[in-house]
C-alpha cells in the first residue's frame, strides 16, 4: 500500500480492533510506518488507551508480528531445498516413510517443490516424476492433518492431486490419472476459490480425457481453463491451455481449427517466463502446418524457432527440432538428409527410452526407405528394433502390429499407405493399450 493509496476509517479501525487479515494487518503497518500523518492521526484518534496503551504500542506488535511470520516463512522455504535433497538420496518408498513419519520434512514450501518438480519432470522422466508427484500428496495430506483444514491448504492439496493424476496420465494409468483429478476438484471446491488452481486441474483433466479420445469433454475442459486463466489475469497460463487445446483438435482430426489456436496461443506466451513453453508452442505450429501441407509456412515457422531452440532448448527439444527438420526435408524430396536426421532421432529416442515416439521415428525412416525401395536395409532396421521394443515394455497389440509390419517387410509387401496406417494407430494405441491395429489392406 502506497502513500497515495490510504486505507479508508472502516479498515482502519478493524486495524485498531486486531481484526485484519494478516496480509491486510501487514499492508497497514507498511503505510503506517510510511509515515502518512493523515492515517496516523486517524490511527490516534480511533485507538483508545484504556484497551492497550498507545498507537506507537500497537504499531510496534504488529509490526513484530508481521516481521516474525515472515522471517518464519523465509526459514521453511530455506530447509526445503535442503529436505528435498536429503529425499533425493533416498528411494521413492523411503521417502514416503520419511514424510509420513519424520517431522521435520512437515514444510509447506516443500510439498510446493515437490509439486513443481512432477510437473517440469513429467516428460523427461515419468517415473522420477510420478514419484514426485506421489511423495507431494502424501504431504499434501499430512499438512492438512497438522496445519489444519484452511482454505489455502486445501488449494496445495488439490494442486498436488491434480499433478499426480497429470504423472499418472504420462505413464497411461488413465483410470488411476482421473480418479486424481477427481480428488484435485473436491479440494478445489472447498479452497479459497483461486482460479489458477482451478485452471491447472482443468488443462490436467483436458489431458487425460484427450488421451481416452473423449475430445468434446476433453475440448470442454481446455476452455474451462483458458476462462479461469483469463478470470485471474494470467494470459500466459490462459495461451498454455490453449496450446493444450490445439493438441486436441489436431488428435480430433481438425487441422485447421489447431493451427488456429496455435497461432492465437503463441503472442500469449511469456518467453521469459517459460522459454521452452514458447519453443513447444511454436514447434507444434510449425508440424502442424507441415502436415497440412503448407510447406512454405513451416519452412518459415522453422527459422524462426531456430533462435528459440538456441537460447533455451534441452537434449529432448533437439531431438524433436531434428525429427522436425527430417519430416521437412522428406516434404521437399531431399531424401538423404531426411534419412540421416530420422536414424539420430531414433537412436536418441531408443536411449531415453521413449517406444512410442522411438517407433514412429522408425516408421519415417522406414518410410524413406520405402521409397527407394532398399527392402534389405528396412529388413536389417526391423530386425534391430523390434526386441528393443519388447524390452522397453510396449503393449501387447502394439508388439502385434509391429509383427505384422515385420512380415510385409519380410515379403517385400510394404506400401507407404501400410507404414502411414501403422504410424496413426501407434499414436492411438499410446493411450488404448486394448486398441487392435486393423489395416485397408
Amino acid at each position: 500500500m502506497s502513500a497515495e493509496s490510504h486505507p479508508d476509517r472502516r479498515e482502519l479501525g478493524r486495524f485498531v480492533a486486531g481484526e485484519l487479515a494478516s496480509a491486510d494487518n501487514r499492508r497497514v503497518v507498511r503505510h503506517l510506518l510510511a509515515g502518512c500523518r493523515r492515517c496516523r492521526q486517524a490511527t490516534a484518534d480511533l485507538w483508545r488507551p484504556s484497551r492497550a496503551g498507545d498507537l506507537t504500542g500497537v504499531v510496534e506488535r504488529a509490526l513484530r508480528w508481521t516481521t516474525g511470520r515472515e522471517t518464519s516463512i523465509a526459514r521453511e522455504r530455506r530447509q526445503a531445498e535442503s529436505l528435498l535433497a536429503e529425499l533425493d538420496e533416498q528411494s521413492p518408498t523411503r521417502q514416503l516413510l520419511l514424510i509420513l513419519n519424520s517431522r521435520r520434512y512437515c514444510n509447506w514450501f516443500l510439498c510446493e517443490t515437490l509439486i513443481e518438480r512432477a510437473f517440469e519432470m513429467g516428460l523427461s522422466d515419468p517415473e522420477t516424476a510420478l514419484a514426485r508427484a506421489e511423495a507431494a500428496v502424501a504431504l499434501a495430506e499430512r499438512l492438512l492433518a497438522k496445519r489444519g483444514d484452511e482454505p489455502v491448504n486445501r488449494d496445495l492439496a488439490g494442486r498436488a492431486w491434480a499433478v499426480l493424476g497429470n504423472a499418472r496420465r504420462l505413464q497411461s494409468d488413465l483410470s488411476g490419472a482421473e480418479e486424481a483429478l477427481e480428488r484435485a476438484f473436491s479440494y478445489l471446491e472447498t479452497g479459497s476459490g483461486d482460479p489458477l488452481e482451478e485452471s491447472r486441474a482443468a488443462r490436467f483433466l483436458g489431458s487425460i480425457l484427450r488421451f481416452q479420445r473423449r475430445f468434446k469433454e476433453s475440448l470442454a475442459s481446455y476452455d474451462r481453463a483458458i476462462r479461469c486463466a483469463r478470470a485471474a489475469g494470467d494470459l500466459h497460463l490462459a495461451g498454455r491451455a490453449l496450446m493444450d487445446k490445439a493438441g486436441a483438435l489436431g488428435d480430433a482430426g481438425q487441422p485447421e481449427r489447431e493451427i488456429e489456436s496455435l497461432r492465437r496461443a503463441v503472442p500469449m506466451l511469456d518467453g521469459d517466463r517459460d522459454p521452452r513453453l514458447l519453443l513447444a508452442a511454436q514447434h507444434n505450429l510449425t508440424w502442424a502446418l507441415k502436415e497440412s501441407g503448407r510447406l512454405d509456412e513451416a519452412l518459415a515457422g522453422l527459422q524462426e524457432i531456430l533462435p528459440l531452440h538456441a537460447r533455451s532448448a534441452k537434449p529432448m527439444d533437439l531431438l524433436r527440432l531434428r525429427w522436425l527438420e527430417g519430416k521437412l526435408a522428406q516434404a521437399q524430396g531431399e531424401l538423404d538428409r531426411a534419412e540421416a536426421a530420422f536414424r539420430e532421432v531414433c537412436d536418441g529416442l531408443l536411449d531415453r527410452r521413449v517406444p512410442y515416439d522411438a517407433a514412429l521415428a522408425s516408421l519415417d525412416l522406414a518410410a524413406v526407405l520405402c521409397e527407394q525401395r532398399r527392402y534389405g536395409e528396412m529388413k536389417r532396421l526391423t530386425a534391430e528394433i523390434l526386441p528393443i521394443f519388447h524390452a522397453l515394455g510396449v503393449h501387447r497389440e502394439a508388439l502385434a502390429a509391429l509383427a505384422l509390419f515385420e512380415q510385409a517387410v519380410a515379403r517385400e509387401r510394404i506400401s507407404l499407405r501400410f507404414i502411414a496406417e501403422l504410424a496413426t494407430y501407434l499414436q492411438r494405441a499410446r493411450s488404448n493399450p486394448d486398441l487392435a491395429f486393423r489395416p485397408s489392406a
